[in-house]
Protein backbone atom coordinates (compact mmCIF):
# COMPACT_ATOMS: atom_id res chain seq x y z
CA UNK A 1 0.00 0.00 0.00
CA UNK A 2 1.64 3.40 -1.69
CA UNK A 3 2.37 5.87 1.48
CA UNK A 4 -0.47 8.67 1.40
CA UNK A 5 1.41 11.92 0.49
CA UNK A 6 0.97 14.54 3.36
CA UNK A 7 -1.78 17.72 2.73
CA UNK A 8 -0.42 21.00 3.23
CA UNK A 9 -1.83 24.31 3.14
CA UNK A 10 -0.46 27.49 2.81
CA UNK A 11 -2.85 30.09 4.77
CA UNK A 12 -1.61 33.46 3.30
CA UNK A 13 -2.52 37.05 3.39
CA UNK A 14 -5.70 37.23 1.09
CA UNK A 15 -5.83 41.15 1.43
CA UNK A 16 -6.39 42.34 -2.19
CA UNK A 17 -5.19 46.09 -2.81
CA UNK A 18 -8.11 48.08 -3.96
CA UNK A 19 -8.14 51.95 -5.31
CA UNK A 20 -5.96 52.25 -7.93
CA UNK A 21 -7.64 51.74 -11.01
CA UNK A 22 -6.79 53.24 -14.76
CA UNK A 23 -8.87 54.34 -17.34
CA UNK A 24 -8.78 56.75 -19.92
CA UNK A 25 -5.90 58.69 -20.66
CA UNK A 26 -3.95 61.50 -18.42
CA UNK A 27 -4.87 63.89 -21.72
CA UNK A 28 -8.87 62.94 -21.12
CA UNK A 29 -8.63 63.29 -17.18
CA UNK A 30 -6.85 66.51 -17.69
CA UNK A 31 -10.00 67.82 -20.40
CA UNK A 32 -12.40 66.23 -19.67
CA UNK A 33 -12.99 66.29 -15.60
CA UNK A 34 -9.88 68.66 -14.15
CA UNK A 35 -10.46 71.88 -16.57
CA UNK A 36 -13.91 71.83 -16.14
CA UNK A 37 -13.84 72.08 -12.09
CA UNK A 38 -12.08 75.46 -12.26
CA UNK A 39 -14.24 78.35 -10.26
CA UNK A 40 -15.57 75.42 -8.16
CA UNK A 41 -13.45 75.68 -5.00
CA UNK A 42 -14.31 72.44 -3.27
CA UNK A 43 -14.12 70.57 -6.70
CA UNK A 44 -10.76 71.81 -6.70
CA UNK A 45 -10.01 71.45 -3.14
CA UNK A 46 -10.95 67.97 -3.44
CA UNK A 47 -8.55 67.31 -6.31
CA UNK A 48 -5.87 69.24 -4.63
CA UNK A 49 -6.23 66.82 -1.61
CA UNK A 50 -5.40 63.45 -3.56
CA UNK A 51 -1.94 65.62 -5.03
CA UNK A 52 -0.96 66.84 -1.44
CA UNK A 53 -1.02 62.87 0.27
CA UNK A 54 2.23 61.80 -1.02
CA UNK A 55 4.22 65.16 0.75
CA UNK A 56 3.03 64.67 4.36
CA UNK A 57 6.18 61.92 4.70
CA UNK A 58 8.52 64.61 3.24
CA UNK A 59 7.28 67.62 5.17
CA UNK A 60 6.89 65.34 8.43
CA UNK A 61 3.50 66.14 8.70
CA UNK A 62 0.72 64.42 10.01
CA UNK A 63 -2.31 62.79 8.58
CA UNK A 64 -5.53 64.68 8.62
CA UNK A 65 -8.81 65.02 6.98
CA UNK A 66 -11.70 67.37 5.44
CA UNK A 67 -15.26 66.64 6.35
CA UNK A 68 -18.11 68.11 3.81
CA UNK A 69 -21.09 68.56 5.31
CA UNK A 70 -24.66 69.91 4.62
CA UNK A 71 -28.03 68.86 3.41
CA UNK A 72 -28.82 65.57 1.15
CA UNK A 73 -28.53 65.90 -2.46
CA UNK A 74 -26.46 69.12 -2.63
CA UNK A 75 -23.07 67.13 -4.45
CA UNK A 76 -20.72 66.55 -2.12
CA UNK A 77 -20.42 62.77 -3.11
CA UNK A 78 -19.13 64.44 -6.25
CA UNK A 79 -16.06 66.06 -4.44
CA UNK A 80 -14.87 63.32 -3.69
CA UNK A 81 -15.54 61.47 -6.99
CA UNK A 82 -13.06 64.14 -8.76
CA UNK A 83 -10.98 63.70 -6.20
CA UNK A 84 -10.56 59.84 -6.20
CA UNK A 85 -10.54 60.29 -9.77
CA UNK A 86 -6.75 61.42 -9.39
CA UNK A 87 -5.69 58.05 -8.10
CA UNK A 88 -8.25 55.61 -9.15
CA UNK A 89 -11.92 54.61 -10.03
CA UNK A 90 -15.23 56.15 -7.71
CA UNK A 91 -16.45 52.98 -7.48
CA UNK A 92 -13.97 51.98 -5.03
CA UNK A 93 -14.62 54.96 -2.84
CA UNK A 94 -15.59 53.75 0.66
CA UNK A 95 -17.88 54.60 3.69
CA UNK A 96 -18.10 55.24 7.24
CA UNK A 97 -20.07 51.83 7.48
CA UNK A 98 -17.15 49.87 8.65
CA UNK A 99 -15.49 48.56 12.28
CA UNK A 100 -12.78 50.43 13.70
CA UNK A 101 -10.46 47.56 12.63
CA UNK A 102 -11.27 47.37 8.97
CA UNK A 103 -10.65 51.12 8.48
CA UNK A 104 -7.33 50.07 10.17
CA UNK A 105 -6.63 47.81 7.09
CA UNK A 106 -8.23 50.48 4.77
CA UNK A 107 -6.28 52.92 5.54
CA UNK A 108 -3.07 50.67 5.25
CA UNK A 109 -3.85 50.43 1.71
CA UNK A 110 -3.93 54.18 1.20
CA UNK A 111 -0.79 55.02 2.78
CA UNK A 112 0.32 58.16 1.14
CA UNK A 113 -2.40 58.71 -0.74
CA UNK A 114 -6.03 60.09 -0.30
CA UNK A 115 -8.48 58.02 1.43
CA UNK A 116 -12.92 58.96 0.66
CA UNK A 117 -15.12 58.05 3.37
CA UNK A 118 -18.64 58.73 2.13
CA UNK A 119 -21.39 59.35 4.33
CA UNK A 120 -20.44 59.99 7.83
CA UNK A 121 -23.91 59.34 9.28
CA UNK A 122 -23.77 55.31 8.59
CA UNK A 123 -20.81 55.30 11.22
CA UNK A 124 -21.36 54.36 14.73
CA UNK A 125 -21.44 57.92 16.55
CA UNK A 126 -20.19 55.83 19.75
CA UNK A 127 -16.37 55.27 18.09
CA UNK A 128 -16.25 58.14 15.32
CA UNK A 129 -14.18 60.59 17.49
CA UNK A 130 -11.64 57.70 17.85
CA UNK A 131 -11.71 56.73 14.29
CA UNK A 132 -10.91 60.24 13.28
CA UNK A 133 -7.68 60.43 15.64
CA UNK A 134 -6.67 57.25 14.77
CA UNK A 135 -6.21 57.96 10.66
CA UNK A 136 -5.65 61.21 11.16
CA UNK A 137 -2.38 60.11 13.95
CA UNK A 138 -1.41 56.84 11.42
CA UNK A 139 -1.44 53.84 13.72
CA UNK A 140 -4.05 51.30 14.64
CA UNK A 141 -4.79 49.60 17.56
CA UNK A 142 -2.03 47.09 19.21
CA UNK A 143 -2.85 43.70 19.61
CA UNK A 144 -1.39 40.29 20.37
CA UNK A 145 -1.75 37.05 18.61
CA UNK A 146 -3.16 34.27 19.66
CA UNK A 147 0.11 32.80 21.55
CA UNK A 148 0.29 36.48 22.95
CA UNK A 149 2.45 37.08 21.05
CA UNK A 150 2.42 41.54 19.67
CA UNK A 151 1.43 41.34 16.63
CA UNK A 152 2.90 44.10 14.20
CA UNK A 153 1.06 47.17 14.44
CA UNK A 154 -0.38 48.62 10.95
CA UNK A 155 1.10 52.64 10.42
CA UNK A 156 0.17 55.03 7.40
CA UNK A 157 0.29 58.45 6.31
CA UNK A 158 -2.96 59.92 4.57
CA UNK A 159 -5.31 62.56 3.99
CA UNK A 160 -8.84 61.59 4.12
CA UNK A 161 -11.70 63.24 2.85
CA UNK A 162 -15.51 62.62 4.01
CA UNK A 163 -18.87 63.70 3.86
CA UNK A 164 -22.44 63.93 5.78
CA UNK A 165 -25.19 65.67 6.82
CA UNK A 166 -23.89 66.72 10.00
CA UNK A 167 -20.42 67.81 11.69
CA UNK A 168 -17.80 65.91 14.10
CA UNK A 169 -19.70 67.68 16.60
CA UNK A 170 -23.27 67.08 15.63
CA UNK A 171 -22.82 63.16 15.20
CA UNK A 172 -21.09 63.32 18.63
CA UNK A 173 -23.92 64.78 20.21
CA UNK A 174 -25.71 62.22 19.40
CA UNK A 175 -24.49 60.30 22.14
CA UNK A 176 -23.78 62.82 24.51
CA UNK A 177 -20.21 63.43 23.68
CA UNK A 178 -18.50 66.33 23.11
CA UNK A 179 -15.86 67.20 20.30
CA UNK A 180 -12.48 67.14 21.42
CA UNK A 181 -9.94 69.99 20.16
CA UNK A 182 -7.84 67.85 18.82
CA UNK A 183 -10.39 65.61 16.79
CA UNK A 184 -11.42 69.23 15.74
CA UNK A 185 -8.23 70.42 14.23
CA UNK A 186 -7.50 66.43 12.87
CA UNK A 187 -11.05 66.57 10.87
CA UNK A 188 -12.18 70.26 9.84
CA UNK A 189 -15.79 70.81 9.08
CA UNK A 190 -15.95 72.20 5.77
CA UNK A 191 -19.83 73.37 4.86
CA UNK A 192 -20.20 71.60 1.74
CA UNK A 193 -23.02 74.78 0.22
CA UNK A 194 -20.64 77.00 -1.70
CA UNK A 195 -23.32 80.03 -1.16
CA UNK A 196 -24.13 80.43 -4.63
CA UNK A 197 -27.37 78.51 -5.10
CA UNK A 198 -26.27 75.68 -6.93
CA UNK A 199 -25.26 73.31 -3.95
CA UNK A 200 -21.24 72.52 -3.78
CA UNK A 201 -20.66 74.29 -7.00
CA UNK A 202 -20.14 77.72 -7.43
CA UNK A 203 -20.32 78.27 -11.20
CA UNK A 204 -21.29 75.99 -14.19
CA UNK A 205 -19.40 74.80 -16.91
CA UNK A 206 -20.71 76.30 -20.12
CA UNK A 207 -23.35 74.31 -21.40
CA UNK A 208 -25.05 72.72 -18.14
CA UNK A 209 -28.41 74.20 -16.93
CA UNK A 210 -27.88 73.02 -13.57
CA UNK A 211 -25.94 71.42 -10.77
CA UNK A 212 -27.75 68.27 -10.87
CA UNK A 213 -26.63 68.18 -14.42
CA UNK A 214 -22.90 69.08 -13.90
CA UNK A 215 -22.59 66.17 -11.13
CA UNK A 216 -24.20 63.40 -13.45
CA UNK A 217 -21.43 64.15 -16.19
CA UNK A 218 -18.87 64.50 -13.56
CA UNK A 219 -19.71 60.86 -12.15
CA UNK A 220 -20.04 59.54 -15.73
CA UNK A 221 -16.35 61.29 -17.01
CA UNK A 222 -14.56 60.20 -13.56
CA UNK A 223 -16.27 56.51 -14.37
CA UNK A 224 -14.38 56.63 -18.31
CA UNK A 225 -10.83 59.11 -17.12
CA UNK A 226 -8.88 57.45 -13.75
CA UNK A 227 -5.73 56.83 -12.20
CA UNK A 228 -3.25 57.45 -14.74
CA UNK A 229 -2.80 61.29 -13.24
CA UNK A 230 -1.33 59.99 -9.91
CA UNK A 231 1.15 57.91 -11.81
CA UNK A 232 1.97 60.71 -13.71
CA UNK A 233 2.28 63.02 -10.73
CA UNK A 234 4.67 60.49 -8.82
CA UNK A 235 7.08 60.05 -11.32
CA UNK A 236 7.73 63.90 -11.83
CA UNK A 237 7.77 64.64 -8.16
CA UNK A 238 10.50 61.63 -7.48
CA UNK A 239 12.80 62.91 -10.87
CA UNK A 240 14.31 65.65 -8.44
CA UNK A 241 12.41 64.82 -5.05
CA UNK A 242 14.55 67.87 -3.30
CA UNK A 243 13.81 70.71 -6.06
CA UNK A 244 10.12 69.80 -5.99
CA UNK A 245 9.75 68.72 -1.66
CA UNK A 246 10.99 73.20 -1.56
CA UNK A 247 8.98 74.19 -4.07
CA UNK A 248 6.19 72.82 -1.93
CA UNK A 249 7.45 74.55 1.18
CA UNK A 250 7.88 77.23 -0.72
CA UNK A 251 4.13 77.54 -1.96
CA UNK A 252 2.83 76.70 1.96
CA UNK A 253 4.81 79.42 3.15
CA UNK A 254 3.55 81.86 0.54
CA UNK A 255 0.16 80.58 1.38
CA UNK A 256 0.13 80.98 5.20
CA UNK A 257 1.70 84.43 4.50
CA UNK A 258 -1.23 85.49 2.98
CA UNK A 259 -3.92 83.86 4.33
CA UNK A 260 -3.82 82.92 7.88
CA UNK A 261 -4.62 85.30 10.24
CA UNK A 262 -2.20 87.19 12.28
CA UNK A 263 -3.82 86.38 15.69
CA UNK A 264 -4.94 83.07 14.82
CA UNK A 265 -4.96 80.40 18.05
CA UNK A 266 -2.39 77.25 17.65
CA UNK A 267 -5.47 75.54 16.35
CA UNK A 268 -6.60 77.41 13.47
CA UNK A 269 -2.53 77.56 13.13
CA UNK A 270 -2.64 73.77 12.43
CA UNK A 271 -5.85 73.77 10.20
CA UNK A 272 -4.19 76.34 7.97
CA UNK A 273 -1.19 73.74 8.13
CA UNK A 274 -3.28 71.40 5.76
CA UNK A 275 -4.70 74.01 3.26
CA UNK A 276 -1.62 75.45 3.01
CA UNK A 277 -0.70 71.59 1.71
CA UNK A 278 -4.19 71.11 0.08
CA UNK A 279 -2.49 74.18 -2.23
CA UNK A 280 1.13 73.40 -2.03
CA UNK A 281 -0.02 69.69 -4.08
CA UNK A 282 -2.47 71.83 -6.54
CA UNK A 283 0.16 74.06 -7.72
CA UNK A 284 3.13 71.61 -7.99
CA UNK A 285 0.51 69.41 -10.28
CA UNK A 286 0.01 72.40 -11.63
CA UNK A 287 3.23 73.37 -12.39
CA UNK A 288 3.56 69.69 -14.20
CA UNK A 289 0.77 70.31 -16.48
CA UNK A 290 -1.19 67.85 -15.40
CA UNK A 291 -4.44 69.53 -14.11
CA UNK A 292 -5.26 72.66 -16.91
CA UNK A 293 -5.88 75.04 -13.98
CA UNK A 294 -4.64 78.69 -14.09
CA UNK A 295 -1.29 79.29 -11.89
CA UNK A 296 -2.72 80.11 -8.39
CA UNK A 297 -6.49 78.21 -8.87
CA UNK A 298 -5.37 75.88 -6.12
CA UNK A 299 -3.80 78.49 -3.81
CA UNK A 300 -7.51 80.53 -3.89
CA UNK A 301 -9.96 77.27 -3.87
CA UNK A 302 -8.17 76.36 -0.40
CA UNK A 303 -8.25 79.96 1.12
CA UNK A 304 -11.97 80.18 0.13
CA UNK A 305 -12.72 76.90 1.88
CA UNK A 306 -10.30 77.91 4.57
CA UNK A 307 -12.48 80.75 4.99
CA UNK A 308 -15.73 79.28 5.57
CA UNK A 309 -13.94 76.82 7.75
CA UNK A 310 -13.20 79.77 9.89
CA UNK A 311 -16.45 81.33 9.79
CA UNK A 312 -18.84 78.10 10.54
CA UNK A 313 -16.09 77.31 13.79
CA UNK A 314 -16.68 80.60 15.05
CA UNK A 315 -13.89 82.90 14.49
CA UNK A 316 -9.79 82.26 14.71
CA UNK A 317 -9.53 82.35 18.48
CA UNK A 318 -9.19 78.60 21.33
CA UNK A 319 -11.95 76.77 20.96
CA UNK A 320 -11.72 75.04 23.91
CA UNK A 321 -11.82 78.45 25.73
CA UNK A 322 -15.18 79.62 23.07
CA UNK A 323 -16.61 76.27 24.14
CA UNK A 324 -15.60 76.96 28.05
CA UNK A 325 -17.15 80.55 27.63
CA UNK A 326 -20.45 79.68 26.25
CA UNK A 327 -21.17 76.80 28.39
CA UNK A 328 -20.44 79.26 31.79
CA UNK A 329 -22.43 82.40 30.32
CA UNK A 330 -25.37 79.92 28.94
CA UNK A 331 -25.39 78.73 32.73
CA UNK A 332 -26.05 81.21 34.23
CA UNK A 333 -28.16 83.27 31.87
CA UNK A 334 -30.28 80.35 31.77
CA UNK A 335 -30.24 79.29 35.90
CA UNK A 336 -28.93 82.50 37.28
CA UNK A 337 -32.31 83.36 38.61
CA UNK A 338 -33.73 80.06 39.61
CA UNK A 339 -30.72 78.20 41.17
CA UNK A 340 -29.01 81.10 42.66
CA UNK A 341 -30.69 82.46 45.82
CA UNK A 342 -30.36 86.32 47.32
CA UNK A 343 -27.45 86.24 49.96
CA UNK A 344 -29.41 87.73 52.94
CA UNK A 345 -32.71 85.95 52.83
CA UNK A 346 -33.44 83.56 54.90
CA UNK A 347 -33.64 80.08 53.82
CA UNK A 348 -37.12 79.78 56.00
CA UNK A 349 -38.05 82.43 53.18
CA UNK A 350 -36.30 80.98 50.44
CA UNK A 351 -38.26 79.45 47.43
CA UNK A 352 -35.10 77.91 45.68
CA UNK A 353 -35.34 74.48 45.00
CA UNK A 354 -31.88 73.40 43.25
CA UNK A 355 -29.66 75.69 44.71
CA UNK A 356 -26.52 76.22 43.09
CA UNK A 357 -25.30 79.04 45.33
CA UNK A 358 -26.04 82.94 46.27
CA UNK A 359 -26.43 86.28 43.99
CA UNK A 360 -26.35 89.19 45.88
CA UNK A 361 -27.55 93.09 44.92
CA UNK A 362 -24.86 93.73 42.54
CA UNK A 363 -25.66 90.73 40.47
CA UNK A 364 -22.74 88.99 41.54
CA UNK A 365 -22.95 85.26 41.70
CA UNK A 366 -20.95 82.95 44.88
CA UNK A 367 -21.05 78.86 43.60
CA UNK A 368 -20.56 76.75 45.87
CA UNK A 369 -17.58 74.46 44.99
CA UNK A 370 -19.43 71.38 44.80
CA UNK A 371 -21.92 72.95 42.54
CA UNK A 372 -19.39 74.56 40.35
CA UNK A 373 -17.45 71.33 39.45
CA UNK A 374 -20.49 69.26 38.71
CA UNK A 375 -22.60 71.72 36.86
CA UNK A 376 -19.29 74.59 35.22
CA UNK A 377 -16.99 72.10 34.62
CA UNK A 378 -18.02 67.91 34.14
CA UNK A 379 -21.06 68.51 32.57
CA UNK A 380 -19.54 70.65 29.92
CA UNK A 381 -16.82 68.09 29.86
CA UNK A 382 -14.36 70.35 30.40
CA UNK A 383 -11.32 70.49 33.17
CA UNK A 384 -11.62 72.38 36.31
CA UNK A 385 -8.27 73.98 36.07
CA UNK A 386 -8.49 74.67 32.95
CA UNK A 387 -12.42 76.38 33.49
CA UNK A 388 -10.80 78.37 36.50
CA UNK A 389 -7.89 79.52 34.32
CA UNK A 390 -10.49 80.83 31.55
CA UNK A 391 -12.63 82.47 33.62
CA UNK A 392 -9.80 83.91 35.58
CA UNK A 393 -7.91 85.27 32.43
CA UNK A 394 -11.61 87.04 30.95
CA UNK A 395 -12.24 88.60 34.51
CA UNK A 396 -15.49 86.31 35.62
CA UNK A 397 -14.00 84.68 38.21
CA UNK A 398 -13.01 86.94 40.74
CA UNK A 399 -10.36 85.02 43.64
CA UNK A 400 -9.74 86.21 46.77
CA UNK A 401 -6.57 87.74 48.16
CA UNK A 402 -4.95 84.21 49.53
CA UNK A 403 -4.22 83.38 45.92
CA UNK A 404 -6.95 80.57 45.94
CA UNK A 405 -9.72 80.64 43.47
CA UNK A 406 -12.16 80.94 46.04
CA UNK A 407 -13.35 83.33 48.30
CA UNK A 408 -14.63 83.11 52.04
CA UNK A 409 -17.88 84.51 52.47
CA UNK A 410 -20.84 84.18 55.05
CA UNK A 411 -24.32 82.82 54.17
CA UNK A 412 -27.04 81.29 55.82
CA UNK A 413 -26.59 77.47 56.58
CA UNK A 414 -28.18 75.14 54.02
CA UNK A 415 -28.20 72.67 56.93
CA UNK A 416 -32.20 71.65 57.44
CA UNK A 417 -31.51 72.42 61.57
CA UNK A 418 -29.34 74.92 61.28
CA UNK A 419 -31.80 76.79 59.35
CA UNK A 420 -34.38 76.87 61.74
CA UNK A 421 -32.22 79.38 63.62
CA UNK A 422 -32.93 82.41 61.53
CA UNK A 423 -30.51 84.48 62.36
CA UNK A 424 -27.35 81.77 62.02
CA UNK A 425 -24.49 81.93 59.42
CA UNK A 426 -21.21 80.36 58.60
CA UNK A 427 -18.33 81.09 57.04
CA UNK A 428 -18.24 79.13 53.76
CA UNK A 429 -15.96 78.70 50.17
CA UNK A 430 -17.38 79.96 47.23
CA UNK A 431 -16.43 80.78 43.79
CA UNK A 432 -17.31 84.16 42.73
CA UNK A 433 -18.42 85.21 39.77
CA UNK A 434 -18.80 89.02 38.38
CA UNK A 435 -21.98 89.88 37.21
CA UNK A 436 -21.30 90.85 33.83
CA UNK A 437 -20.69 87.03 32.94
CA UNK A 438 -24.69 87.32 32.09
CA UNK A 439 -23.93 89.51 29.24
CA UNK A 440 -20.39 88.89 28.31
CA UNK A 441 -19.05 88.42 25.04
Amino acid sequence: MAKRKERIILQADTTKIQGYEQAGTLEGWRDEVSRLCVGNHRLILGISTSFAAPLLHHLDQQGFGINYFGASSIGKTTVLRVGKSVIGDHASIMTWLSTATALESVAAQYNDGMLPLDEMGEADPKIIGATAYMLANGQGKMRNTRNIILRPTLKWRLVFQSTGEITLAGSLAQVNQKVKAGQAVRLADLPADAGAGLGIFDRLPEGFNNGAEFADYLKDATKQQHGHTFVEYLTQLTKDLPTHIQTVRDFRAEWLQQYLPKDADSQVRRVAGSFATICAGGELATDFGLTGWPEGAAGESAAVCFNAWVQQRGGVGNQEQADILSHVQNHFQEHGAAKYAYINIRPQDDKTMYRMGYKDDAGDFFVLPNRFEAELCRAGGFDKKQVIKVLQEHGYLLPGGDGRPTISKRVYSLDLEDSLNAEKKKTTRVYHIDSSVVGGD
